[in-house]
């Protein structure tokens, strides 16, 4: 089959569908992406072997405004690319992981007679799927409690696919590739594809009441680039056992030697920390639309995987106290770790693949 996987802007909507990708190729199905013009989506796919091709797309703001006009334009030019694509590659089927760039696409696919699929990251679904919904031949969600959004007959729960990097690194190469020794607790810190300026600075003000653990601990920090250099001289500050970097690529590292995730609850993030069933603290994005990112945090934290804390509640002392708590208390860290790993889905890619494969 030939497959056309449109990636959304952010980090929920790429990582997915690279994942999905990875198993469709491995099944011998010929794939291309679909993206944001120089966006990050663009540079990881390439950098995992895929063909990949632009489009332009325009989130839709709730609120009237000029920003509404540029929607519709850049849906409609995007529509219009989607044809071009169409013509050349000619897929079989074209799945949307959600986001706004899915709706032109998929819009386009199901005008042009090509069978549609999409698939939603959130616990509550994004507008592009929820319109996209009434037209698509199957749709494909990560939460029980998201079917009820959709039509039920095409509905199916599949979970949220993970790249088979994270699922299979071992964690004494995470410890080796990062630097870092056996025998301590690694706090990995990240804000998501979109970086987390109050979850580092609230970090570093962290490690002013963290003391009483610093032969206990190790610290990766993601910073992202615009404070990577402050953040960086702030450890250096101190004598943590640490790993501050401005990006990883490889997160498979991280994720492989961690003992407690503390970060945003994007999508993707959720759907990596079940997959591994890591033990988190949670920081949702304030701003996310319709909040999706508290209603994913909220998930694990009602099923004991995670503790959330708000972003407007957010300090150094209080993250301080929570790590604190949870680096002493084993039991509850190995519990929380339990909870998450129930939540995850066996071979949700393999599952995703089966009902795309069968359309």
């Amino acid at each position: 089959m030939q497959i056309l996987i449109v990636l959304g802007g952010t980090g929920g909507h790429i990582y997915p569908g690279l994942a999905l990708g990875e198993k469709l190729r491995s099944r011998n199905n010929e794939v291309i992406l679909v993206g944001k013009k120089r966006g990050i989506g663009e540079r990881i796919a390439r950098e995992s072997g895929f063909s990949f091709f632009q489009i332009v797309g325009e989130g839709l703001v709730r609120k009237f405004s000029l920003k509404v006009f540029r929607f519709f334009a850049k849906s409609i030019q995007g529509f219009f690319q989607s044809i071009q694509i169409f013509r050349s590659f000619k897929p079989d089927t074209v799945v949307g992981m959600g986001g706004y760039l899915s709706f032109s696409v998929v819009l386009a696919a199901k005008i042009s007679r090509i069978t549609c699929a999409i698939h939603e990251p959130n616990v509550f679904p994004g507008l592009a799927n929820r319109v996209l919904a009434k037209i698509v031949d199957r749709i494909m969600v990560s939460f029980k409690e998201t079917e009820k959004y959709f039509p039920s007959k095409r509905t199916f729960l599949t979970g949220s696919p993970v790249r088979q990097s994270i699922l299979s690194c071992p964690r004494s190469e995470g410890l080796r590739k990062l630097d870092l020794v056996e025998g301590k607790k690694n706090i990995l810190v990240f804000g998501g594809s979109q970086g987390a300026r109050s979850i580092n600075l609230a970090m570093v003000k962290a490690l002013n009441f963290l003391n009483p653990l610093i032969k206990k601990i190790q610290i990766i920090h993601i910073v992202g680039i615009e404070q990577f250099s402050e953040v960086k001289e702030e450890y250096e500050k101190r004598n943590y056992s640490s790993r501050v970097l401005p990006y990883l690529l490889h997160m498979e590292y991280a994720y492989s030697c961690c003992d407690l995730v503390i970060s945003r609850s994007g999508a993707s993030t959720v759907a990596e920390i079940i997959a591994k069933g890591l033990p988190s603290i949670l920081i949702p994005y304030p701003y996310a639309t319709r909040g999706h990112q508290k209603a994913n945090a909220e998930f694990l934290s009602k099923r004991g995987g995670c503790l959330l804390i708000e972003d407007n509640q957010l300090t150094g002392e209080l993250l301080a106290d929570v790590i604190i708590h949870l680096i002493a208390d084993e039991a509850e860290l190995r519990g929380m770790a339990e909870n998450t790993r129930r939540l995850s889905i066996d071979d949700t890619a393999g599952k995703m693949a089966d009902l795309i494969e069968a359309m």
